[in-house]
């Protein structure tokens, strides 16, 4: 067991590399929150409920 207080995971030597990886990881999130057409998930309960008016007619 290590005694010194070395943390376990690679310290970050490259701050561009790093945020580049931060930046993915919000792209994969931000996909996960949008429907198919581009339109975030939380409006469907909306139009589903008849206050459609946002939608071209």
């Amino acid at each position: 067991m290590p005694t010194d207080n070395t943390p376990s995971s690679p310290a970050v030597t490259e701050r561009a590399s790093y945020q580049a990886v931060l930046d993915s990881l919000r792209t994969e999130e931000k996909a996960h929150t949008r429907s198919a057409y581009g339109r975030p998930t939380a409006q469907w309960p909306r139009l589903h409920a008849g206050r459609s008016d946002d939608i071209d007619a």
